[in-house]
């Protein structure tokens, strides 16, 4: 370790007070200079350290060219940037005057004075701006420049031409669309119209074999497949049901899926889902279908009554100050309910209610011709 510290004494003080006599006379001046071999090594470790330093300095100057030549390029840029900048410049104002000689062309040639208009002043050399005013005003220059802008004039005529086309043609295809379109609004509005006539006639014919089921029901309840016993027209069928609770929705339920061939409710308010369901149901699978109702209760919230009628099915209300508060409905002319359970899911879990099932012809029979007869009597759900 001391003969590396002194070592590196020596090279630090031979190199500050003379580096290169030192090392190139390969011995030392001073009393503690290292051996002639330890020189040889300093000597190859000084040119080491030339040659990197050298070679730094190369790189600092090959990274300064490239500095410089960036820094030209960029000015280079700029230059061309802003020399087509003036071009640009040039070529607008050259275009403006064009406008300008045009449009004094023009005013001449209507108050028929000879066209030699003045253009403004333009930075264009004369060589190269064929509107510019020539240097003498000799008759041919002015020959010359009429004709170039009655050369202009006529390409400006030609581009205004080609565009009142365009404008025509574009017309021509809007009026076209439009009557397409026009055509598909009224064919649409046609099919419309027959469907609603169509509904219209369903809802007739639905209706006209209802009124003729019933009353074959009332007036021929044997044709029904039902004749009754002599002397007695009761066949079994006596039933109550109470809510709360679901006995009454579930035979009114039943009664429902039941029926084959007429179903008719009179019924102060509809707004139980399931019930409703049931009755669309019927009407699919072809069930002659009528419903009577009350008007108030036929627009309140939640009310089944609109969705029957768009399905098809015919109802009719009651358009006085006071209620249809009937609530009974009649079963393929043979069956009946009646009661005071409203077809409600309050009904079903709240209130006190009841309903009577029975197949007893005198009160089915006496319910079917109420029905008739309120039907007569009430008017359609919608004018």
């Amino acid at each position: 370790m001391s003969v590396l510290s002194n070592l590196r004494r020596w090279l630090v003080r031979a190199l500050a007070e003379e580096p290169v006599a030192l090392l190139e006379s390969g011995g030392a001046t001073r009393s503690d200079a290292p051996p002639c071999g330890t020189c040889e090594a300093l000597r190859s470790e000084l040119v080491t350290v030339r040659a990197s330093r050298d070679e730094e300095q190369r790189l600092g100057e090959a990274a300064r060219r490239e500095h410089d030549e960036a820094r030209r390029l960029h000015e280079d840029t700029a230059s061309e940037l802003e020399r087509v900048r003036e071009e640009l410049g040039e070529t607008v104002r050259r275009q403006h005057a064009a406008e300008v000689a045009l449009a004094a062309t023009k005013k001449q040639a209507t108050l028929g004075a000879s066209p030699t208009p003045t253009p403004p002043q333009v930075t264009a050399p004369p060589s190269t701006d064929p509107l510019a005013e020539p240097k003498k005003s000799t008759p041919d220059g002015r020959g010359r420049r009429i004709a170039e802008l009655e050369r202009l004039l006529a390409e400006s005529d030609d581009r205004g031409e080609r565009y009142r086309h365009r404008a025509e043609d574009a017309e021509r295809d809007l009026e076209s669309r439009s009557e397409a379109h026009a055509r598909a609004l009224e064919t649409i509005r046609e099919e419309m119209t027959r469907e609603r006539e169509g509904h219209k006639r369903a809802v007739r014919e639905a209706d006209k074999r209802a009124r003729s089921a019933t009353q074959r029901a009332v007036d021929r309840p044997e044709s029904l497949g039902k004749t009754p016993r002599s002397g007695d027209v009761r066949t079994g069928v006596a039933e109550v049901h109470w809510s709360p609770g679901d006995a009454c929705y579930e035979a009114i339920l039943r009664e429902l899926e039941r029926a084959d061939r007429s179903i008719d409710v009179c019924v102060f308010t509809i707004t139980d889902d399931r019930l409703a369901r049931a009755l669309l149901e019927a009407h699919r699978r072809g069930v002659t279908l009528r419903v009577l109702t009350d008007n108030d209760k036929a627009e309140d919230e939640g009310s089944d009554v609109a969705r029957l009628e768009r399905a098809g099915i015919p109802v009719r209300v009651d358009r006085t100050e006071y209620h249809m508060h009937h609530k009974f409905a009649v079963f393929d002319g043979r069956r009946a309910i009646t009661g005071s359970y409203n077809w409600t899911r309050g009904a079903a879990r709240n209130n006190e209610e009841h309903i009577v099932v029975t197949d007893d012809l005198r009160l089915v029979t006496e319910l079917g011709r109420g029905f008739e007869t309120l039907w007569d009597r009430l008017g359609p759900a919608r004018d």
